[in-house]
């Protein structure tokens, strides 16, 4: 890669560029079905797809200095359709347009999900294509997707620091500073309203449940965010 494009704003549009070609490849295939020259635009979106994760992993190595993990194709259907690729080709698109205009998102995280995304969408497109297939289907509906693809994608960065868990233990340090104080300070509130005199107005129980759960999530969010940090640092 030359030096014009090695920063993040040029690599998200070289990437969005790459799948929104995919997409429009996926058409082309989807629409030869049944006729002639449906195995030549089906090779044709696979070797798109390739060439997609091949730059994808370049980025990768290029900003972490390392290989990203290799994926085990998962299907989540029991035959292999257009149905399937369709299916990758939107979380690929969902991904992408989940990163925003903000250079801070394009993480090792975001990264490593996008290598793992477009290997699922190659491991589609070679099924139909008869290429290669999964080694079970055992594992039919029970992908493992992180929490913000069982959400629909929702964005919880407000929640991390700002430094950006990107940087290393600086930003994981800051992330948990962040919500261990909020989660002390629910407590300290708490605590006090339990201080009262008996005629002195205390908070309702569903306060308190809420207060609760929030010291809760709190200490979950304590604990995902760091195995988070963990797992990326071993990709």
């Amino acid at each position: 890669m030359t030096k014009n494009i090695q920063t993040p704003a040029a690599h998200r549009k070289l990437l969005s560029v790459m799948i929104g070609e995919l997409g429009a490849q996926c058409c082309t295939a989807q629409a030869a079905q049944g006729k002639p020259a449906f195995d030549a635009e089906l090779h044709k979106l696979l070797a798109m797809a390739e060439l997609l994760e091949e730059t994808t992993c370049a980025v990768f190595r290029l900003r972490f200095g390392k290989e990203p993990a290799v994926w085990d194709y998962c299907p989540k259907i029991a035959e292999p359709s257009f149905a399937e690729i369709s299916h990758r080709l939107d979380a690929l698109i969902q991904h992408v347009e989940n990163l925003g205009s903000s250079d801070n998102f394009f993480t090792h995280g975001w990264l490593a999900m996008l290598v793992r995304l477009t290997a699922y969408f190659i491991g589609a497109v070679e099924w139909l294509a008869g290429e290669s297939e999964p080694e079970t289907l055992e594992g039919l509906e029970t992908e493992v997707l992180p929490i913000s693809a069982k959400a629909g994608f929702a964005d919880f960065s407000h929640r991390l620091s700002p430094v950006g868990l990107e940087n290393g233990t600086l930003g994981l340090l800051d992330t948990v500073n962040m919500a261990s104080n909020k989660l002390l300070a629910t407590v300290d509130m708490l605590s006090d309203h339990f201080s009262l005199d008996d005629d002195e107005n205390r908070p309702s129980d569903e306060t308190v449940f809420f207060a609760l759960q929030s010291i809760k999530h709190e200490a979950q969010d304590i604990k995902a965010v760091v195995e988070g940090f963990h797992r990326n640092e071993k990709l």
